[in-house]
């Protein structure tokens, strides 16, 4: 009984001893490095038609300080929009549109339109083929003005539920909209 005493004692000290090893050995290198979205841009293409709308962020303090509007013609058929997102406080710029996708299963592109005529669906799903909402179509009405708030959530915990989904907000952005 000594024996087993001594010998799970034992196993257990070394258990410890590689915790503490593991979670203090750890190089800052290893870490993910925080990344900043500065820059968003919604880029629209249609039938004879191309826009790009972009929101900055540029100084840090988390309000979106250049909004460019969007104008969209007025009973147009479908208008794709694809969104990119961008680190410009790294030299060069980081897109990190690409992280987005490769991770799509974390992160989920919600809409909210308010006033103008204009219905959004989503074209794309994550790795799970649940919604990631990055490329969207846009169907307008009749002219109209408004707004789109665009949101990019991190970890939602219900990506079926498109109003509140859940985890952390990446990005809240209202952008004004024209349909002309």
């Amino acid at each position: 009984m000594k024996m087993y005493y001594f010998t799970a004692t034992k196993w257990a000290f070394g258990a410890v001893a590689l915790g503490l090893f593991t979670m203090t050995g750890c190089d800052k290198q290893d870490q993910t490095s925080e990344e900043n979205i500065t820059r968003v841009e919604l880029q629209f293409q249609g039938n004879g038609f191309s826009q790009a709308v972009v929101a900055l962020e540029t100084n840090g303090d988390g309000i979106w300080d250049g909004t460019g509007e969007i104008s969209l013609p007025a009973n147009s058929g479908p208008v794709f929009c694809e969104v990119f997102v961008y680190d410009e406080t790294q030299n060069p710029k980081a897109d990190l549109t690409a992280e987005i996708i490769e991770e799509s299963a974390d992160h989920l592109f919600t809409y909210e339109v308010t006033g103008a005529n204009v219905a959004i669906t989503g074209l794309d799903t994550d790795s799970n083929g649940g919604p990631l909402g990055r490329n969207t179509n846009w169907e307008t009405g009749a002219a109209s003005t408004g707004t789109i708030r665009v949101k990019l959530h991190h970890e939602p915990t219900n990506k079926s539920n498109a109003s509140d989904p859940g985890g952390d907000v990446d990005f809240d952005i209202t952008f004004p909209i024209k349909i002309q």
